[in-house]
């Protein structure tokens, strides 16, 4: 949830990607219509719920044949094997053979899995299996299958940031799905509660670009959300230490924090505090009593911030 500081600003809201988009700024409404679309076009590329975008048409030839992508396609792909590298495969971009193949997980017919099917699927879940060569994408084992979701909502509102500077626009504030960009004023944004119908804290921003992404167990899951939609690819289970994570940067773009965000909500104390510390992320932790835990880094990331 997000509040504007400012009076006279331009408000563009629509849904995209299974989600809600907002953008802000001082522009014209056709101008905020253009930006829109682009996160449109990024779904129509990399949704696996539609059956006739890339990274589907990558899925269904699996183990068969490589695929010609689109540039946006390839660069994204490329950011994602990239941040599983950094994390030694916690966030992996072939966790679809579990999140939609198995869960299902956005499809409507979610279910749980045996252990045996999750022993079976989670073999499929391996980013060193995608191969990218030039314009085109395999995934080497039929089974395969790519699931974008992690990062996807953080690439898409940095590439509409990217065009409102390119047009001249000053200042603005575009969230996808709570996966948040601003840049040139202050703004106030609000984190929501795992467990309430509320808040649980609100931040000032800088008038630097800041980026914050969340990620909750009370975002996606089955029956309860210790059954919920972010899944380690080690052992096809939910991660449940957090209720939720949040993390914030003035440098790192938003993709490569959505992709991370993903990973430190697996992560134990040591290893979330080696990738906090070489990325330079301030954190907002809310464990599973509900406990509260901001990082010192935050202070040095936004003006203020304010437990409710």
């Amino acid at each position: 949830m997000i509040f504007n500081l400012f009076s006279k600003l331009r408000q563009y809201e629509t849904k995209v990607m299974s989600t809600h988009l907002l953008i802000k700024a001082k522009a014209s409404d056709e101008l905020l219509f253009k930006a829109a679309g682009i996160a449109h076009d990024i779904e129509e590329k990399l949704s696996a719920y539609q059956s006739s975008s890339e990274i589907s048409r990558i899925n269904k030839n699996a183990g068969l044949h490589s695929v010609k992508c689109s540039s946006l396609t390839i660069d994204i792909l490329k950011i994602a094997i990239e941040m599983s590298e950094a994390t030694q495969g916690k966030f992996d971009p072939t966790i679809g053979a579990l999140t939609q193949q198995g869960y299902g997980f956005g499809t409507g017919n979610e279910k749980l899995l045996s252990k045996a099917e999750k022993k079976h699927l989670q073999s499929f879940v391996n980013y060193r299996d995608v191969e990218i060569d030039g314009e085109s994408v395999f995934l080497k084992r039929k089974g395969m299958a790519l699931d974008l979701g992690g990062i996807g909502k953080g690439y898409a509102a940095d590439k509409i940031i990217s065009f409102l500077k390119k047009h001249g626009v000053k200042s603005a504030l575009v969230s996808v799905g709570g996966e948040i960009h601003t840049y040139g004023r202050v703004w106030s944004l609000g984190i929501q509660h795992p467990r309430e119908n509320r808040l649980l804290a609100q931040i000032t921003t800088s008038k630097k670009d800041t980026m914050v992404t969340s990620s909750g167990d009370y975002e996606r899951f089955i029956k309860d959300p210790s059954h919920h939609h972010i899944l380690q690819p080690e052992n096809a289970e939910s991660a449940n230490r957090l209720s939720s994570l949040s993390l914030i940067s003035n440098d790192l773009d938003a993709a490569r924090m959505d992709a991370l965000n993903t990973a430190l909500f697996q992560m134990d104390e040591d290893e979330m505090k080696e990738i906090v510390e070489r990325f330079d992320l301030a954190t907002l932790r809310v464990d599973k009593e509900v406990q509260t835990v901001p990082s010192a880094l935050l202070a040095h990331k936004v003006q203020s911030l304010s437990i409710l």
